[in-house]
């Protein structure tokens, strides 16, 4: 079982970034061998609440949530 941090999540599903594809492309192996993944729930609430006091003082009027993304994403991990 690996321990996923929540970055590999923010690389995968966030703005671009350089870790992008190789953020997705763990996902997707993992999903292609069966890997076992896990995450904490607190971790992954610490992380929202950060993004959600960085767009509130940058004045993003619209905020895509972590789930929303991640579900937008996954129909692409999932389909390939």
């Amino acid at each position: 079982m690996i321990f996923v941090d929540t970055n590999l999540f923010i690389y995968a599903v966030g703005r671009p970034h350089p870790l992008r594809g190789p953020a997705r492309a763990f996902f997707a192996e993992s999903i292609g061998q069966r890997g076992r993944l896990c995450i904490s729930a607190e971790v992954l609430q610490a992380r929202d609440l950060c993004h959600l006091a960085s767009c509130l003082r940058r004045g993003v009027r619209e905020i895509k949530t972590f789930d929303q993304r991640l579900a937008e994403v996954s129909s692409f991990l999932f389909s390939s």
